[in-house]
């Protein structure tokens, strides 16, 4: 287990294409009393609709993919917060916070780590962030080699009289999967197990060897 560092009822997905012409995905959850269910499952003093969680995922020229969460709740501050990813996933780069962060790679359930994921619904392995000082917004980016599939998340706020936190409310107990362009209910999107080129991407490998099959064939 390796620990880094650094100082310093709706799902909204949406498919735009940066300057680059890079895919670019943008989505959130917001807790909503009125949504049967919840988009959030949350306790304590992040049961509120302060609470958002969001994110955007670009493609980078390099095929690379860049992930942007940004966490914002009220009445306590976070503690950390953990993303799923796939478990052949253990590391990540360029990461860039508003505050003070350390993560690490590992499996989360609600017993492990001291149990200081209460209220944690199930099993997942994922990289979890430390927040290194009291803040009630994370903006938390880094880079990986995966593409986006929808997976889950959940944050918990520091030590207190009062328990708060927060997931998804369709975090399953699957392996994260699906495609980022078809939305999945009450999830986020989250690297993958292997890079996958997007479809467009697909296309602009393949025309070549197309043109060469047909150069090929007309030359018989």
């Amino acid at each position: 287990m390796k620990t880094c560092s650094i100082a310093l009822l709706v799902t909204f997905l949406f498919l735009t294409t940066s300057a680059h012409g890079s895919i670019i995905y943008d989505g959130q959850l917001a807790w909503d009393d009125q949504a049967d269910p919840n988009p959030l499952d949350t306790l304590g003093s992040w049961s509120n609709d302060d609470t958002i969680i969001a994110w955007s995922v670009e493609q980078l020229d390099g095929g690379d993919w860049r992930y942007n969460y940004r966490l914002s709740v009220s009445g306590k501050d976070v503690s950390h917060i953990i993303f799923e990813t796939s478990e052949s996933l253990e590391s990540v780069w360029n990461v860039s916070a508003n505050v003070d962060v350390t993560w690490e790679f590992d499996l989360y359930t609600p017993d492990s780590h001291g149990s200081s994921n209460p209220g944690l619904p199930g099993d997942m392995y994922g990289v979890k962030f430390d927040i290194g000082r009291d803040t009630q917004i994370v903006e938390i980016s880094f880079e990986a080699a995966r593409q986006p599939v929808w997976g889950d998340f959940y944050a918990k706020a520091g030590s207190g009289k009062k328990l708060s936190y927060v997931y998804n409310a369709g975090f399953s107990p699957d392996s994260p999967g699906g495609t980022a362009s078809v939305p999945q209910a009450h999830r986020i999107l989250v690297p993958d197990t292997v890079n996958v080129p997007e479809p467009a991407a697909m296309m602009m490998l393949t025309a070549p060897a197309a043109a060469l099959l047909l150069r090929r064939r007309t030359a018989r």
